[in-house]
């Protein structure tokens, strides 16, 4: 077996692990392989990152190269056959790390890293986000294996590829093998409970403004209406408390901070419905360019039997036809599609059924994790392969 004894370093920086990364480590644990983590924000001093905050720009690129630093002496602490780098800002110590150990790269993109970070710029510095993404790709290079995400006419692949490496397309579906989630045959009494939920990152582009508006509305219909907003505030979720005490719905709109799959089933139980309403905006147009859509969040809901209010830029939802159609997707329109699943509960259910089936059979983690695996042998039979060459060579 190849994975027999192997080791595999991963190298992630952030509040925690995403849930990609999770399910990776989970997965190549499951298969026999020996994994070490390096996690930035536990290496990291507190003070760092406090000082680093406060510094803005600057700081984003100083407490970067400090976690770079982190990692390299962590990684240097041990013997291992890959490194994983799961954040583009750690590309330097995979570079550094290959120079000086010859041990393979893996490189996780599962972002629009680029784009995302000049989202989060004044617009006359958002020409840096270009910047960001020319260096990301250029460093992503030392990687011989590239894990990306699905992307309109497989543009992200294409992005990536070049002579020597390998480039696997990984979509963030969900993994099924949850035991937590209402039978089918319970769903049905969920849809008199009259709670939305709604997973990720909380922010105006991903809907959830309009979402706060539309639970204004749908109250008047259904006074017991609830919405759930379950992820961490984003850059552009100023604001967004505010609106809510403006329109009295303290008691009708709850927020909870992100949370792990396995922990999320709670309140996807508890709900009736799920929102997926990524707007198009003139600064997000790249998502309209590039997104195969957020299959991380429409595939949850599914795999949990909820109907989806979604935005047409949730292409899954969209083929799989569980939901209903929030196009534009502004307070109105949702607040109609909202009210009309919970008129008729049964269609609903119907909904709820084709995407539970749909992830069920073909949308979910485990249909990723063989692709995922066969990756990382291969890429270990190759560097066994150049190993035994160079022995070879010296030899002779």
């Amino acid at each position: 077996m190849v994975s027999e004894n192997r080791h595999i370093f991963v190298a992630f920086r952030g509040k925690e692990i995403n849930p990609r990364t999770k399910l990776i480590i989970a997965d190549l644990k499951k298969a026999r392989y020996r994994v070490s983590t390096a996690f930035t924000a536990q290496l990291r001093p507190q003070w760092v990152g406090r000082i680093c905050d406060r510094l803005g720009l600057v700081g984003f690129f100083l407490q970067a190269a400090v976690d770079v630093v982190l990692v390299m002496r962590r990684a240097g602490r041990e013997r291992f056959d890959i490194f994983y780098c799961a954040h583009p800002a750690l590309l330097p110590a995979a570079i550094l790390i290959r120079l000086r150990s010859h041990a393979p790269v893996v490189y996780n993109s599962q972002e629009f890293y680029g784009q995302n970070f000049a989202e989060r710029l004044p617009g006359f510095l958002r020409w840096l986000g270009g910047l960001f993404g020319f260096f990301e790709l250029k460093m992503a290079s030392v990687a011989e294996l590239i894990l990306t995400i699905p992307s309109r006419d497989d543009r992200w692949r294409k992005r990536y590829e070049r002579p020597g490496n390998q480039v696997l397309v990984l979509a963030n579906y969900p993994p099924v093998r949850w035991d937590e989630a209402v039978p089918l045959a319970e769903r049905a009494n969920r849809l008199s409970n009259h709670v939305a939920v709604y997973i990720g990152g909380i922010g105006r582009a991903k809907g959830v403004f309009e979402a706060v508006r539309a639970m204004a509305m749908v109250r008047k219909e259904f006074t017991d209406a609830r919405l759930l907003l379950v992820g961490d505030l984003l850059h552009d979720a100023d604001g967004l408390e505010d609106l809510v005490r403006e329109l009295d719905l303290g008691e009708a709109v709850s927020f909870f901070p992100w949370r792990p799959y396995e922990e999320l089933a709670p309140l996807l139980n508890s709900s009736s419905l799920g929102l997926s309403l990524e707007r198009m905006e003139n600064r997000y147009q790249w998502r309209e360019n590039q997104s195969a859509g957020n299959m991380r969040k429409g595939a949850t809901y599914m795999r949990f039997g909820l109907p989806v209010v979604a935005s047409t830029l949730d292409r899954l939802v969209q083929e799989v036809g569980c939901g209903v159609n929030a196009d534009p997707p502004e307070a109105a329109t949702v607040a109609e599609a909202i009210c009309g699943l919970w008129r008729e509960p049964q269609r609903g259910v119907r909904l709820g059924e084709l995407g539970y089936k749909a992830v069920c059979e073909q949308y979910n983690w485990e249909s990723q994790t063989s692709k995922m695996l066969r990756g990382f042998a291969d890429l270990l039979s190759e560097a066994d392969n150049a190993a035994g060459g160079i022995k070879a060579e010296e030899k002779a």
